[in-house]
């Protein structure tokens, strides 16, 4: 597995993004540029899966999505897919909002 920080400059010499690179399974963040956490979620064979949590610019949680065979998914078939396959990384019962998820 390769690991580690990429961060991507703009023309200017500014950075504009910073986020942890894992190429294989494991957890992935991405930040803003003043350092607060922009997205959160998991990887598996390189690609996102799982619950992805973004942020806005103060550090509060603002949206979730779900991925699936690199492809945004609804919680309900991404649950269904779960069933199917033990290995996937299973959500929280709630939708990080403190809503509990049918």
């Amino acid at each position: 597995m390769i690991h580690g920080v990429c961060s991507i400059w703009n023309e200017k010499g500014d950075q504009i993004d910073t986020y942890e690179v894992t190429m294989g399974n494991g957890p992935f963040r991405q930040w803003y540029p003043n350092g607060a956490l922009k997205a959160e979620g998991m990887m598996m064979n390189g690609m996102p899966v799982g619950q992805m949590r973004c942020y806005d610019e103060s550090g509060k949680f603002v949206a979730q999505s779900f991925w699936l065979n690199s492809r945004q998914v609804s919680r309900k078939k991404y649950l269904e897919a779960c069933e199917k396959n033990l290995k996937l990384p299973r959500p929280p019962a709630d939708d990080s909002m403190g809503n509990p998820q049918p």
